[in-house]
């Protein structure tokens, strides 16, 4: 299906993150991290805009902002009827942003090649805050997924949906158990 291949990219982005929060590469793991948010917004959009996904592989510079993508995910049936239960998609919108500030911002004398590379050193405070980065966007990209697959969710092996739920807050796995 044409919204798969952004779903495959996420869970591509999610096996390279620890390796690259391992090795101390913030700015990586980051960028990865920031992906599979991107990648959670572009599966929502391109599932109801199969047009835009024809158009997006046909036109060379023709993309869907980001801004428009998350605004469709906080507009969607579905999310406008969890977001007061479980925000998962305002989880996400703030993810991006932290996320975006990290990729981004760094102060110029970051910049220098010299300095850059001595800052590629082991941190476990470092490790500490990407990994509760990275369970805060495995909470809200599994609730969305599980949310906007409900009824494929729910065909899964009874184990398979079990670990699937233990990524969540006991608040996310009660709307997501009593969504129809």
């Amino acid at each position: 299906m044409h919204r798969r291949v952004f779903v495959e990219e996420l869970a591509s982005d999610a096996l390279q993150i620890l390796p690259q929060a391992l090795m101390a590469f913030n700015k990586a793991t980051k960028l990865l991290n920031r992906s599979i948010v991107e990648n959670v917004f572009r599966h929502i959009y391109f599932a109801d805009h199969p047009v835009e996904f024809k158009r997006m592989h046909l036109d060379r510079k023709w993309y869907v902002p980001m801004a428009t993508l998350k605004d469709y995910a906080k507009t969607h049936p579905l999310f406008k009827v969890t977001e007061s239960k479980f925000g998962a998609i305002s989880s996400l919108i703030r993810l991006y942003s932290e996320l975006s500030e990290g990729v981004h911002g760094s102060r110029v004398e970051d910049l220098e090649m010299r300095v850059a590379l001595q800052k590629i050193t082991f941190h476990e405070k470092s490790f500490a805050r990407h990994a509760k980065s990275v369970e805060k966007t495995t909470e809200a990209t599994n609730f969305v997924l599980a949310a906007f697959h409900n009824a494929q969710f729910r065909k899964f092996a009874v184990e398979d949906r079990r670990i699937v739920l233990r990524t969540m807050p006991p608040k996310a796995r009660q709307v997501l158990l009593h969504l129809e």
